[in-house]
């Protein structure tokens, strides 16, 4: 999807509802990086994205992680509950995409594009075309051409060194929406 900047305009202006998938940040990465798929789907101009992996933290996740990183939901047995017990990132993740329900509130007064650009430098130093991956030549070949090998040797050849993300990056979006927001009081 990445590849076709060109795509959420087309998809969107026949009515479809745009959503991609990826699995979550490791739990090992900074807590703002589970903000960027967020950021990405509002970015892009579609309406959201599924987690892919994020519902098996391994058999004992409390002691022994063992491949649960991309985990965003914990069984709740061991603390004598019957259901699933959210993970700090999950609950970072929802308070992201409220504050981005509220910034795109802010369309109506400026230019979603000023928004947008404010918003991905304020995060991790970008504009918001630096999220879009460049089109490799594996896309002007029919899908019947394409193996698995030839899309990742097409996607590491199209991955751009990306600044480093800090720990502050989404507070630094969200101060920037909260005070758009005193603004508009």
């Amino acid at each position: 999807f990445s590849w076709y900047t060109y795509a959420p305009k087309l998809l969107k202006g026949r009515g479809d509802i745009v959503w991609i998938y990826g699995g979550p940040p490791g739990v090992s990465r900074v807590s703002s990086a589970i903000t960027e798929n967020p950021l990405r789907v509002w970015l892009y101009g579609i309406d959201g994205w599924v987690h892919w992996l994020a519902v098996k933290p391994g058999e004992d996740p409390w002691f022994h992680f063992d491949g649960g990183g991309t985990a965003l939901a914990f069984s709740g047995a061991r603390f004598g509950i019957d259901g699933p017990i959210p993970s700090v990132r999950l609950k970072l993740q929802r308070n992201c995409l409220q504050d981005l329900t509220l910034l795109d509130s802010f369309k109506m007064k400026y230019p979603l594009d000023q928004l947008k650009s404010e918003a991905a430098k304020l995060y991790n130093g970008t504009r918001p075309e630096d999220w879009w991956t460049p089109r490799p030549a594996l896309a002007d070949l029919p899908p019947s051409e394409w193996t698995n090998s030839s899309i990742d040797a097409a996607m590491r050849a199209g991955r751009t060194t990306k600044p480093e993300l800090h720990s502050a990056a989404w507070h630094n979006v969200h101060s920037f929406i909260m005070k758009l927001a005193s603004e508009a009081k």
